[in-house]
């Protein structure tokens, strides 16, 4: 589980909310609630926002259009030699996350 094991060099907020993205499906469209993270995470609203420009950083959560509010989470984190993971179905892992 090459993610998983990449992730959990994430600061302590940050590997949280990659557990609260991962857990939902392939291809699965949702508004990020603040205050749902907070309480599943148990962490402060300052945490939470610091917990997505982490995962933003270390590009995890890309923008999908330049001036967005839509990112694209990937359980990986992407960079210039990997746009995008294919699963063995072939189809591309990918959740689309609306952050506010």
């Amino acid at each position: 589980m090459k993610g998983i094991d990449e992730a959990a060099t994430l600061p302590k907020a940050a590997f949280k909310l990659w557990m609260y993205l991962v857990k939902n499906q392939d291809k699965y469209s949702f508004a990020l609630s603040c205050k749902d993270f907070c309480r599943w995470a148990g962490v402060s609203k300052n945490t939470y926002e610091t917990a997505v420009k982490e995962l933003i950083e270390r590009s995890y959560l890309v923008r999908k259009e330049e001036g967005s509010n839509v990112y694209i989470f990937y359980e990986m984190p992407q960079n210039d030699e990997v746009i995008m993971i294919e699963n063995p179905a072939g189809s591309v892992s990918e959740k689309q996350v609306f952050c506010f």
